[in-house]
Parts: C-alpha cells; structure tokens; sequence
C-alpha cells in the first residue's frame, strides 16, 4: 500500500514520560476518511532501543512502511530530559533521513487539546511531573475554538507554588472541589495531573501520541 502525497502519512511519537507512544494518521484516499493506528506501551528506559522497532510495528499494522511517510511529529517535553532527547533525536533522524518535516509539539498542549476533544471548556490546569518537588504547571482557558495558553513558555517550579498561582489565577479552591468532586484533579504514575474548573477530564492522562492528531489533523 502506498499513498498520494495530497493524503499524506503523519506519524506522531513520544518518549517524555515513561509511556512510548506512537500513531500513524493519515486520510484514506477512496473514502476520504480519517486513518489511525497506534502502539502505545510502557516503556521505562528503553525507549532508545524500541522506537524505531515501534515505528515499524505501527507501520506495518496498516500495510505501510516508512517510505511513505509525508511528516512526523514529536513530543518535545516537558518531561524525562532522556526521553525527550531520544524522540526528538530519533525523529530528526526519521524525517531527515526521508527529507520530510518535522515538528514539534508541548505535551503540556497536547493534554490541553485531548480535555477540549473531549469536551472540556472553561479553566483547565495540568501539571507535569519534574521530580523532586517540582512540577511543569501549566493553565488553559479552553474555549469552543481550542485551548488558548494563560502562560507565556513552560517553567518549573514547585507543586506547591503552581497550586497557589492556580488558586490566584484560576479563583478557584483546588482542595475543596477535589472534596466535591473526587475525580477533579487526576494523578497517575509518569503521567501529568489534570485539574479541570468545571468538569474532570474523563480517562486517563497520560500523553499518547493520538492526542497529537488532535492537533495536526
């Protein structure tokens, strides 16, 4: 199977937490419908030793291969510093090796576009976990046309400290709507929590590659 440049093959990736995700999207060329297979999977500190192979395997789940990928994305933290060198390296080399774009995604982002899909709206807040105390937060406002950023770039600071400006920005008591609301703010092991003003965001939050079509496609 091969595809027209005008329906090109995306594939996403990401090694910035201890979740390897990975998808291809790409619309199908009779039907004009929307394509997506992924392979997602556990995978602490391994990550340079199976992406590639992960790549393939979602490849070939559709028939495909790499020569007929048209663009790749990455995840770009913040995150594991190991992890997010080992995707971006190996996907510069994925795209410069075929000559075809790469680009680049927040993570933080795509947790805030995965809350808008499905259905959130209103202040959103996600925090990543930067060990040691510390966090990646960041807030959202999402609206019906997407989130829109109430930061400027990514920043560490501590969870505490991110809490408190949550509560000033956000006007909003974290500690007692996660009393009214148990499942208000998500917390899973290697994955961001997700603390939603109106509504908890539904599943879990750990950054998968499929969010990144949410962006792109």
């Amino acid at each position: 199977m091969s595809l027209h440049n005008d329906n090109a093959l995306v594939v996403a990736l990401d090694t910035s937490t201890d979740m390897l995700a990975c998808a291809a999207s790409w619309i199908d060329g009779q039907t004009g419908e929307t394509k997506l297979v992924s392979g997602d999977h556990m995978c602490r500190r391994h990550a340079n030793v199976e992406l590639v192979n992960t790549v393939d395997g979602v490849l070939a789940q559709a028939g495909l291969d790499r020569s007929d990928v048209g663009c790749y994305v990455v995840g770009r933290g913040p995150g594991s510093f190991t992890g997010v060198r080992i995707g971006i390296s190996t996907a510069k080399g994925l795209a410069r090796g075929a000559n075809v774009p790469l680009l680049g995604v927040s993570t933080l982002d795509a947790c805030a576009w995965t809350a808008w899909k499905a259905g959130v709206r209103g202040k959103l807040g996600i925090l990543a976990d930067a060990m040691r105390g510390e966090v990646y937060p960041a807030l959202y406002m999402l609206v019906d046309e997407g989130p829109e950023r109430q930061f400027e770039r990514e920043h560490v600071v501590k969870a505490a400290v991110a809490l408190d400006e949550w509560r000033q920005a956000a006007d909003w008591d974290l500690q007692k709507d996660s009393q009214k609301t148990p499942q208000a703010i998500r917390t899973y092991n290697g994955a961001p929590a997700v603390a939603s003003h109106h509504s908890p965001l539904p599943g879990n939050c750990f950054v998968r590659a499929t969010q990144f079509f949410e962006i792109f496609c």
